[in-house]
């Protein structure tokens, strides 16, 4: 059988359970790899190409990042912190990526893709039997990062931040996170105006 080369056309994804052993060997992808994770998304494309539910799931789980500062925040400034405090939790998560700042996000953000997944398929036993009897490996984490990132790096620049030089403090590689951070340097713009007018 010819082996098969993706395009970026496929509708489906494809999953690490979807290759014979011989595949997962010739890709490099361990024998412990989670079956469930995808070796092919084809929802890797611009933002604009993105079907409808893609698009909205990843504005629900962008949403998780404003609950992930209240809820770290009311526990360790009280109810009313400030713009400083949300500023210094984002910077110190970039800069450390283990600080239980980034860990606080990345709980918000993988509960919110596990409900929008489990609102999808209606189920949710394999995801608890591997919380509850396994662990979670580096990608889990460097992926997470990477789906929050933007909106983290949006958030410093509308605060006034330069996004770009704060990513010279980011420990991981995250693919394509330059374009992000050149992208949200524009809404800096906007806070300085608003600064000025104020």
């Amino acid at each position: 059988m010819k082996p098969y080369t993706f395009t970026g056309k496929e509708k489906n994804a494809v999953y690490v359970k979807d290759l014979s052993k011989k595949a997962l060997l010739e890709l490099g992808i361990p024998a412990d790899a989670n079956p469930s994770d995808k070796v092919f998304n084809p929802n890797f494309v611009a933002y604009d190409d993105l079907p409808h539910e893609t698009k909205v799931s990843n504005e629900a789980t962008t949403m998780s990042l404003a609950k992930s500062f209240s809820s770290f925040l009311c526990n360790t400034k009280g109810i009313l912190y400030s713009e400083e405090d949300v500023m210094a939790m984002l910077q110190i998560a970039i800069r450390k990526v283990n600080s239980i700042e980034m860990m606080h996000i990345l709980h918000g953000n993988h509960v919110a893709w596990c409900a929008l997944a489990f609102m999808r398929s209606g189920k949710m036993e394999a995801d608890i039997k591997r919380q509850f009897y396994g662990q979670n490996d580096i990608d889990f984490y460097v992926k997470d990062i990477g789906t929050i990132m933007p909106a983290m790096l949006y958030s410093l620049a509308i605060l006034g931040i330069d996004p770009m030089e704060e990513i010279n403090n980011l420990k991981v590689d995250l693919y394509g996170i330059e374009d992000v951070a050149r992208t949200t340097q524009s809404f800096m713009k906007k806070y300085e105006q608003k600064a000025k007018a104020a």
